[in-house]
């Protein structure tokens, strides 16, 4: 009876061991902040005086441009202006993977206490964590986004990261001040994102 319970035991920590052992060998890999938090850093605050060609930087609350002018995230399918998608593709029950990423922006506003500023980017870097997928999210559907249709759904790995309609953000980028003023960025000159927690004004609260 005691070499059987042993048996089991033995049997159930081997078990629990490949389970880690592939839960390693399958998750994603992090994607490093410490560009995005370097540009930011460098990037003076927007004011009156900022010139043209200048990177400055500001915190407001992201709107979109036009009405509709948005994209909904595939695992969320959260309203956003900015997408950034990582999938790690696998095909079959091989652990290992192809690495795709898909950055997708459209040009919106930030609302700074009533003054509306445009940005327009083709590229960017985000000091951002990435979205938390619900339970129900279908992988698939960011698979096909990236053009991985044919990778196993239930191997492949896939996160996004996401700038939300109506949330508070600082971002950085080069200032064009003319015929629009407006906020800009390229592969060359990025602009960044960053996350703020917006606090309770406790002082207006009934």
């Amino acid at each position: 009876m005691n070499n059987l319970r042993i048996i089991i035991f033995i049997g159930a920590g081997l078990s629990l061991l490949y389970s880690l052992d592939q839960a390693i060998v399958l998750r994603m890999p992090g994607r490093s902040r410490e560009s995005a938090r370097k540009r930011m850093d460098q990037a003076e605050w927007l004011d009156k005086d900022s010139k043209d060609g200048a990177l400055v930087k500001v915190t407001g609350k992201v709107s979109t441009r036009e009405a509709g002018e948005r994209f909904v995230s595939p695992l969320g399918e959260v309203r956003c202006v900015v997408l950034h998608m990582r999938a790690l593709a696998r095909r079959g029950r091989s652990p290992r993977g192809e690495m795709i990423e898909k950055l997708e922006i459209k040009p919106f506003m930030i609302d700074d206490d009533g003054s509306k500023l445009l940005v327009e980017a083709t590229h960017a870097l985000l000091d951002l964590a990435p979205a938390r997928a619900p339970k129900s999210a279908d992988v698939r559907k960011l698979l096909a986004e990236v053009g991985r249709n044919d990778a196993n759904a239930s191997t492949s790995r896939c996160e996004e990261t996401l700038v939300e309609v109506g949330a508070t953000v600082t971002i950085a980028g080069t200032l064009v001040t003319s015929p629009v003023r407006k906020l800009v960025g390229d592969e060359a000159n990025p602009i960044v994102i960053r996350s703020e927690r917006v606090l309770a004004d406790l002082a207006n609260e009934p």
